[in-house]
This record gives C-alpha cells, sequence and structure tokens, in this order.
C-alpha cells in the first residue's frame, strides 16, 4: 500500500508523446506546480518553452501533497522580525496575504475544477506550553498588521474536532483546501494550450554554459540549447547547481487516508484544516469524498519505509483522534518537501541560470506566485518582491547530505514527547 490517495481521481497528467526539441528560447527543469506556472506565462509571451520532468507528471510533491494552500510562510513572524527587521517581517505577512489572494482568484479566473474550498485552519495546542507559544505568535502577527486569527479555547476546539486533549488552539480563517491532482491537471491542459512542450522521463545530466545566454541542457536521450535554464526543482535537488543542491534540504513527508467514513465519524470532526503545534507537526482534515487524511513529517531523517510510516502515522492518528481506532487505512504514501534554511521561498539566478524553489511546506500557493515571478525575471528582468529576491541561504555544513538532520530529528522528537 503506496498510493496516492489523489490516484483514486483516475484524471490524465500525461502531455502527449512529441519529441524533445533541439532547441529552445527557455528549458525548464521541473514539471510540477511552478515549472507548469513558470511555463504557461513565459509561452503566453511568445517563448518556446521545453519543461523537462525526469519521472511521470504527479510523481513528486505537486501530486502527492496534502493539498492544504496555507496563509504565510514557514518561518516565524518573530524570527523574520529578529533577523530582518520588522519592516521586512510586515512586508512578508502583507506579501503572504496578496499570494493566497491571487492563487485563489486564478483558479476561479481559469476555471480548474480543484475542489476549492474556504476551511480555515486550526492549530491545536495539547499543552500550555504550546498555547502560550501561539498566543505568542498571535501577538507578533498582531503588531504586524490586521490579522484575523482567533485564539480559541479548549471548549472552543471541542465544538470542531471531539477530543479532550487540546487546551486550546489558534484560528486562522484565511487557509483553503485544494485536490492537488485536478489542480496539477488544471495547469497541464493551461501551459499546454499556452503553447509550452512538456516532456516526461526526462532527466537532466548536466547543464552547460557556452556563452551568453546560450545553455545545453543534456538529458538521458536529448540534449537541447536554449537562451535560459530555469530549475523548479524544489525538494528534488539538481547536482550541480549549487542553490538546489545545497541549498534546499529534502524532508519527506508522510500521508495516510483512511476508509469513507460514517455519518457518526464524520460529525468528530469538521471540515477544516488542522495541525497540532509540534516542532514536527501532525496535519488532517476531511477530503470532498469524506475520508480522513492525515499526515506529518514524523523522523526527518528517515528514509520512507511503506509498512513503519503506515504504522507510525496510525499509531499518531489513534492517540490524537481516539474515534479513529476502528477506521481502517486504505492509502499510505510519501513524498519530498523542500525546506531552506531561512524557511523562505526563493526566486533568483546563480551561475546564469534561473531558479523559484523552497516552499518549506508552503508549496501550493507559493509556488504559483514563484513560477510567474521567474517567468517575469527571464522575460522582463523583473526582480521578484522580498521575502523571495533574497539568494537561497547555504550552510558551511550542508553539501547534500542529510546526515544532520539526525540529531535535529532527535532534538524535535524529545521536545515533541514533551507534549
Amino acid at each position: 500500500m503506496n498510493a496516492s490517495v489523489w490516484i483514486d481521481q483516475q484524471v490524465s497528467l500525461s502531455p502527449p508523446l512529441t519529441a524533445v526539441p533541439r532547441e529552445a528560447d527557455v528549458v525548464i527543469i521541473g514539471g510540477g506546480y511552478t515549472g507548469l506556472h513558470a511555463a504557461r506565462e513565459l509561452a503566453r509571451r511568445g517563448r518556446q518553452v521545453a519543461v523537462l520532468e525526469q519521472g511521470r507528471i504527479g510523481d513528486g510533491a505537486s501530486g502527492l501533497n496534502f493539498g492544504s494552500a496555507a496563509l504565510g510562510v514557514a518561518a516565524p513572524y518573530s524570527s523574520l522580525a529578529k533577523c530582518y527587521g520588522p519592516d521586512f517581517a510586515r512586508a512578508t505577512a502583507a506579501l503572504s496575504t496578496r499570494v493566497l489572494k491571487d492563487f485563489c482568484e486564478f483558479i476561479t479566473k481559469e476555471q480548474i475544477k480543484c475542489d476549492l474550498q474556504k476551511t480555515g485552519h486550526l492549530t491545536i495546542a495539547l499543552n500550555q506550553r504550546q498555547l502560550n507559544q501561539l498566543a505568542r505568535a498571535k501577538r507578533t502577527l498582531d503588531e504586524l498588521g490586521d490579522n484575523e486569527l482567533v485564539l480559541f479555547s479548549r471548549s472552543n476546539v471541542k465544538e470542531h474536532l471531539d477530543i479532550d486533549s487540546a487546551r486550546g488552539g489558534l484560528f486562522n480563517p484565511n487557509s483553503y483546501a485544494i485536490n492537488p491532482i485536478t489542480y496539477l491537471q488544471g495547469l497541464i491542459k493551461l501551459a499546454l494550450r499556452a503553447g509550452a512542450g512538456v516532456f516526461e522521463e526526462t532527466k537532466v545530466q548536466e547543464i552547460s554554459r557556452l556563452g551568453d545566454e546560450l545553455f545545453e541542457v543534456r538529458c538521458d536521450k536529448n540534449t537541447l540549447r536554449s537562451k535560459h535554464v530555469i530549475v523548479c526543482t524544489n525538494g528534488v535537488p539538481l547536482r550541480g547547481f549549487k542553490p538546489s543542491e545545497r541549498g534546499i534540504v529534502p524532508i519527506n513527508s508522510y500521508l495516510i487516508a483512511t476508509e469513507i467514513l460514517s455519518d457518526t465519524d464524520a460529525k468528530a470532526i469538521s471540515q477544516m484544516v488542522f495541525s497540532t503545534a509540534h516542532l514536527v507537526p501532525s496535519y488532517f482534515r476531511i477530503t470532498p469524498d469524506n475520508r480522513l487524511l492525515f499526515g506529518s513529517r514524523k523522523n526527518l531523517a528517515a528514509e520512507p519505509s511503506p509498512s513503519r510510516d503506515t504504522r507510525e502515522l496510525v499509531a499518531r492518528m489513534h492517540a490524537l483522534l481516539p474515534f479513529t481506532r476502528d477506521l481502517k487505512i486504505t492509502h499510505s504514501w510519501s513524498g519530498k518537501l523542500g525546506f531552506t534554511f531561512d524557511r523562505l521561498p526563493h526566486v533568483g539566478v546563480a551561475d546564469g541560470i534561473h531558479y523559484a524553489m523552497g516552499y518549506c511546506g508552503k508549496g501550493i500557493p507559493w509556488s504559483a506566485f514563484c513560477g510567474i515571478a521567474v517567468a517575469n525575471l527571464v522575460a522582463d528582468g523583473v526582480t521578484p518582491e522580498q521575502p523571495v529576491a533574497m539568494p537561497v541561504m547555504q550552510r558551511w555544513f550542508y553539501n547534500g547530505s542529510r546526515t544532520f538532520l539526525h540529531p535535529l530529528s532527535w532534538y524535535c522528537r524529545l521536545v515533541d514527547s514533551l507534549s
């Protein structure tokens, strides 16, 4: 059992089988949300675009994710204010609001049928320490500008989730849920309609710079020349490209889905998106076909193991949501997220190669913004807004090996176990 629940949607994701061109104006590496947004934007402007996907469309994070389009960035705003100043944190919060708004308007305008729902997001505190942290986070955002965050009491949480372990929570009404596969299908159609070429099973082996605005991209069976190259691989490192290889840390996300809930079980949980306030949180929601979707990043350093991952997620789910103990698990899968050291998304240029990546689990709305932003950077030289314009942060201790995640994972699990 290692198939995504979204695979049951029976939608066609594969683009038409056509030959990979020998030349293009722009080669985009990565056929997920970011790459397809960039491809559509550039193709609409008359550029010849080739999108290269190393596997099948939907095999990566864009086809395997939880389906939550949440407000904000992964970095705490208090940390951003401390590191870069309150104006930077304020600008990041304001941009985050616009990014989510533009994302929802895009889906509505393009009539993408992806079960877009405004669900709200409730972060649950399981002890007083976590509740105090959520209260501090709300105060920080209150100082940065207007927001609609509401601090929930134990009884408030109980109205939406039938558990006794919660001490309270923080509710954000501006959060959405989608079906990630049908959204991806909509993006493929838009990119192809604009004139972009999308090619599966085309893994990039090497990028060579031949001169100003001239690159050679070597794949398994093909070699392309292009004026521009855009890297949109996010959690899948592109070897030899330092911002991707040394600045993006792949972290696995694990998910399970239950059988369709009975009316009794469905009454125990509302249609919100939920998460816990742990350092490594669990997150869960009800899908449109009335299944419970439950996930976590679990052990940050572990490699996927379907039987172990399913067993550990089920144990977490049962401990947090006792009403799930009799539910059958029908799907179990995992996928990679791309985390940056500053926990911010990034759009930029390195060694003449453009990139957009590093969403840290917030990728659905930010990938749309960053895909369009990198297209604007290529086509018009328009520098993207902060916070995405800063170069990808590279740490001396990280060279592509995730060994440093082991002590970090132990620390996070120790702190979370106390909760």
